[in-house]
């Protein structure tokens, strides 16, 4: 049996989400309907409740921003800023 997807919106006027409008009535869609991601984002919104019917929830899409090299802290570039001064004086 393949799984499902219901969704409502919590708030009577419905609510948007993934270039989907969800209204405040359950609105049942194919397991395939949406990318894992979608998914994701769908059953993590507070304004939607979400059921998975003979289903499971992939896994969730890795943080990509977590993989990029951060810059430097305020602190860093504060001790850079008196090392400078320090060698000017």
């Amino acid at each position: 049996m393949p799984g499902k997807i219901v969704i409502q919106a919590r708030n009577k006027k419905g609510y948007c989400r993934c270039n989907m409008r969800h209204p405040a009535t359950e609105q049942t869609y194919p397991e395939d309907k949406f990318t894992p991601e979608q998914l994701h984002k769908l059953t993590t919104d507070p304004n939607l409740m979400v059921k998975l019917v003979d289903m499971t929830l992939p896994p969730a899409p890795e943080n990509k921003k977590a993989d990029k090299p951060k810059g430097k802290s305020a602190a860093e570039y504060i001790a850079e800023a008196k090392a400078r001064k320090a060698r000017a004086d």
